[in-house]
């Protein structure tokens, strides 16, 4: 059918989140170019850079996967 992700997101990182308007597309792209895990940066108006969210996985949305999650990231169980 298609495929599921899972992507962890640092709640201490939402307000920059909110002020960066390529967050999605950061989210997009690491998402298709994922190999093992893959952290995306978010970049508040004062650019300043924090870690912001996790790739964990990507799989068949056929499938279930385990993931635990802890220590701002995941692992597929």
């Amino acid at each position: 059918m298609g495929r599921n992700a899972t992507v962890v997101v640092l709640e201490d990182a939402l307000s920059a989140i909110e002020e960066d308007g390529e967050f999605g597309k950061k989210v997009a792209h690491a998402i298709r170019n994922l190999r093992g895990t893959a952290v995306i940066d978010a970049t508040n108006r004062r650019g300043g850079r924090m870690k912001a969210a996790v790739v964990v996985e990507s799989h068949d949305s056929t499938h279930l996967v385990r993931v635990l999650v802890g220590n701002d990231t995941g692992v597929v169980e």
